[in-house]
């Protein structure tokens, strides 16, 4: 299984930082495997020379399948992500990604999250 950037989100107020979801996944004919060790949310900080993991505290555990994010325009440390994962949803963050919370566990939501769901964050 191969993981990919499938999503970048730039921070409107300072262009060095910067949110990537790489997604791990697997398809054939007539299979998909989305998810696995590749899936994560990362940040950089310095305009995308080097990347880390965004903390997972109040993140769900285990595999994760695809992650979107998105920041808020007029707040640089507000930043949302919906992840696809057994106890996955939208979450947010008000620390710059330090930590999270869950605003909606609804599983239509985190079901089939690489076919047809996107966040987008407009305040």
């Amino acid at each position: 299984m191969t993981a990919g950037v499938v999503d970048l989100c730039l921070d409107p107020n300072n262009p060095r930082i910067m949110y990537a979801s790489s997604w791990s996944i697997r398809r054939t004919p007539y299979s998909l495997e989305s998810g696995g060790p590749g899936s994560a949310l990362w940040k950089s900080t310095d305009s995308g020379e080097t990347w880390t993991i965004s903390a997972n505290q109040g993140l769900p555990k285990g595999t994760w399948g695809i992650v979107w994010s998105q920041r808020i325009p007029v707040n640089s440390d507000r930043v949302y992500a919906i992840i696809e994962n057994e106890n996955g949803g939208v979450f947010s963050s008000d620390d710059g990604g330090k930590t999270w919370d869950a605003q909606s566990k609804d599983r239509n939501l985190r079901q089939r999250a690489w076919y047809y769901s996107r966040i987008y964050a407009t305040q």
